[in-house]
């Protein structure tokens, strides 16, 4: 169903981002990079991958309005301004979680 349709729709763009991205990272790995730094600079380069994964998930959202929550998400809402400890910051009571569905905890 929707979860099936989901993944084909989402796994073309990643995968082609994946096949442009990960060769050239790879080619500068064993052309230019020492063998000692290689551990370090894959790492490196990975943190970058996470970072085009995580925006293209942010797109992904955006185009199809709020995500489908489908009561498996935490919310937590906590405001901390500036000089004011936690229960200023709070109003005087702790923070309060949302649990998704509008359950207050």
């Amino acid at each position: 169903g929707n979860s099936s349709e989901n993944v084909k729709n989402r796994i073309k763009p990643i995968m082609f981002a994946a096949w442009k991205f990960w060769p050239l990272v790879h080619c500068v790995t064993y052309g230019l990079i020492p063998a000692r730094h290689r551990i370090l600079w894959v790492n490196s380069v990975d943190l970058v991958w996470n970072a085009i994964l995580a925006s293209k998930a942010r797109d992904d959202v955006d185009e199809d309005g709020e995500e489908e929550n489908n009561g498996n998400s935490i919310v937590v809402e906590a405001s901390l301004a500036e000089g004011m400890d936690r229960e200023e910051a709070s109003g005087g009571t702790t923070p309060e979680v949302v649990i998704a569905g509008g359950t207050r905890a």
